[in-house]
């Protein structure tokens, strides 16, 4: 009776085809679902209209949801982008609004070197984070560690437009500490988010690790695109009157299209809808895309069909016209020709140098060229970001001396940067027009590239395991510390940069 259902041998290989191009994570969804009703067709155990208890291809079914506005790709990448937004979007966003703030604040210009002591304090929450995934893993997970990062960054983000102008008195100082309290709890959700993030995309197929890094792009361009709406940091030359008879040139603000506290509130909207983001994410996750624990069966089952699937790699599938070899499954392909130390450091250096590093000094490098160069060069930077992360889609780049080529063409726009900062306010061709055109350039570039570079070793990382991306994102808040350790006294206490006097010439002829 047995040998009475026991199915061909061609039919078998096909069912063996369409059972890898289903479980394929380089195969599109309609391809997945196109292979699903051939399977029907061929009458595969587990597609038929009596479904048989054969463990062959039951994980199939796990892998097609039906489609619903939930499991729709198009909607998860929406979500993704939305979660992802989160990760440095407070801290972008008060950092945007410094120029406005100041002129209120009793810090003044010296606020910039209470926001860098703060994000440099709160990436102590790095070493808790590594102590936290040692001595309780299996306690918590990403999804618990990420809606406690999203309830403290919704708390402190609607705090913020009612407090942010509140000061208290020190010692006969005036201190604005309720807004640097709220920006320390910024500081420590966005590095704790680096951590964690990245590591609960494994959940997802390799695809939406671009989207993630599109996400991290927008938590740059939306706050910028909406400085640039308020008007924030704009201002023009004026003669100023002395006593009558003498004048000098100064710096006049422009008054903001909308307030700060308007800003402030229009920030709460973001962060709250980037939480609720999340939401359905780890709903749909739990549900469809990871192992529950108490399903042993399925477990058993899907252990099976690897080895069915070892033990037929080597049939001929060359007829449907797609090599097998091009077909990648979770359990045949290995990350052994991915050198995982190179990647770390490449991203380490990456996130040291774009995140903290360089951009410590971008009023160094731009205000010679005037306000509009220095406004154009921080929103058309942030507004290449995203574009730069869809160029890993149609420009992949997987080769290690690419990606080293790549870093050495960043790195040397990140160094042309640093000179422009040590020769302020005096730098090559300052107070031009073509010198203020090469300095926008230069900074889009640089961003640019090392984004694009960001989202291609994530995507790489994705591919190698959870643990890959764990360390990817220890290495990036661990370079993004080291560039903020490195640049703060620097700038904040040798005082080794000098963006000179707004709207008067301190260069000698």
């Amino acid at each position: 009776m047995n040998e009475v259902h026991k199915p061909p041998a061609a039919v078998k290989r096909r069912r063996t085809f369409y059972f890898r191009l289903i479980q394929s994570g380089e195969s599109t969804r309609e391809q997945r679902r196109a292979a699903g009703d051939q399977a029907r067709a061929l009458h595969v155990p587990g597609y038929s209209n009596s479904i048989s208890t054969t463990p062959f291809i039951r994980p199939c079914l796990h892998t097609i949801p039906e489609r619903t506005m939930w499991t729709n790709p198009r909607f998860t990448h929406i979500l993704v982008a939305l979660f992802t937004m989160n990760s440095w979007l407070a801290i972008n966003s008060v950092w945007i609004e410094v120029p406005a703030v100041m002129q209120v604040m009793p810090e003044g210009w010296e606020l910039h070197s209470y926001l860098n002591f703060l994000l440099t304090v709160a990436n102590v929450v790095l070493l808790g984070m590594g102590a936290l995934q040692k001595t309780i893993s299996g306690k918590f997970n990403e999804e618990n560690i990420i809606f406690g990062v999203n309830a403290f960054n919704v708390a402190a983000a609607i705090l913020l437009p009612v407090l942010w102008n509140y000061t208290v008195v020190i010692k006969g100082r005036s201190h604005s500490v309720p807004y640097l309290i709220i920006v320390f709890i910024f500081s420590i959700c966005c590095c704790t988010a680096n951590v964690s993030f990245m590591p609960f995309m494994h959940k997802f197929r390799g695809i939406y690790m671009r989207t993630f890094f599109v996400g991290q792009s927008l938590a740059a361009m939306v706050p910028s695109s909406l400085a640039l709406a308020q008007g924030v940091g704009m201002g023009s030359c004026t003669n100023v009157s002395l006593n009558g008879s003498e004048y000098k040139m100064e710096i006049r603000y422009q008054k903001e299209n909308f307030s700060v506290t308007i800003y402030y509130w229009v920030l709460f909207c973001m962060v709250f809808i980037s939480a609720i983001a999340f939401i359905p994410l780890a709903s749909f996750t739990s549900s469809q895309h990871t192992d529950s624990a108490t399903n042993k069966d399925q477990k058993k089952d899907e252990q099976q069909s690897k080895d069915i699937i070892k033990k037929e790699a080597g049939l001929d599938t060359m007829e449907e016209g797609i090599n097998p070899k091009s077909i990648s499954t979770s359990w045949i392909t290995t990350s052994c020709s991915s050198n995982p130390i190179y990647l770390l450091l490449l991203l380490g250096i990456t996130n040291a140098v774009s995140t903290t590093g360089v951009p410590s000094v971008q009023s160094y490098s731009c205000f010679p060229y005037g306000l509009k160069a220095f406004s154009m060069a921080a929103i058309l930077s942030n507004a290449g970001k995203p574009i730069a992360t869809l160029f890993t889609i149609t420009f992949p780049c997987t080769s290690h001396s690419m990606l080293g080529i790549i870093t050495t063409c960043a790195l040397s726009f990140g160094g042309y940067i640093l000179v422009l900062a040590i020769l302020s306010p005096c730098p090559p061709l300052h107070d031009t027009t073509a010198g203020g055109v090469i300095m926008v350039i230069v900074w889009v570039m640089f961003l640019g590239l090392f984004t694009y570079l960001k989202a291609m070793i994530g995507c790489i990382l994705h591919d190698m395991g959870h643990t890959a991306l764990l360390w990817g994102g220890i290495v990036t808040q661990g370079g993004i510390a080291l560039g903020a350790i490195v640049m703060f006294p620097l700038v904040s206490i040798f005082h080794l940069f000098d963006e000179g006097i707004p709207c008067v010439n301190s260069c000698t002829q």
